[in-house]
């Protein structure tokens, strides 16, 4: 019998380099993993805009050395209960287009869903309207009235 020992590492133990080299290994056994998904998270894109929602991007690599801008929509799926999505972004109540939020989509529960989100998101913009310029605040000013 053979016995092999191995060390592990924690990600925060790593070098920097290191750290690199890691990122580019996960970037390659997922290379197409989720590519599936890509006309979803542009759908979602879309749908955010609409409802008033400007996405936050991250720099990522590309393959050929360069970088461009990726949303942060987060997601998993398929595995667990509790999986799903989230994005991280800003919400301006006044930039909301209620009749243009699924359009096209035909009528099921999803359609209905948005469409509500979407009313309830105008209901929101219309009983607060947004402060005057000159008014700065990093804090929330309201909580969204989501179930």
């Amino acid at each position: 019998m053979k016995t092999i020992t191995t060390t592990v590492y924690e990600f925060n133990e790593l070098s920097d380099s290191a750290k690199e080299k890691v990122r580019d290994w996960y970037r390659h056994i997922n290379a197409g993993d989720s590519d599936f998904a890509d006309c979803v998270i542009d759908e979602a894109i879309e749908q955010g805009e609409l409802l008033g929602i400007t996405f936050k991007t991250r720099t990522v690599k590309l393959y050929g050395g360069g970088t461009r801008e990726k949303p942060c929509i987060w997601w998993s799926g398929f595995h667990r209960q509790g999986d799903g999505a989230c994005f991280e972004g800003t919400w301006i109540a006044c930039d909301i287009k209620v009749d243009k939020v699924a359009e096209g989509w035909g009528e099921d529960n999803a359609t209905t869903e948005i469409k509500r989100i979407a009313k309830e998101l105008d209901a929101v913009a219309k009983k607060y309207p947004p402060l005057p310029n000159h008014i700065n605040t990093s804090k929330p000013l309201l909580p969204l009235p989501f179930r």
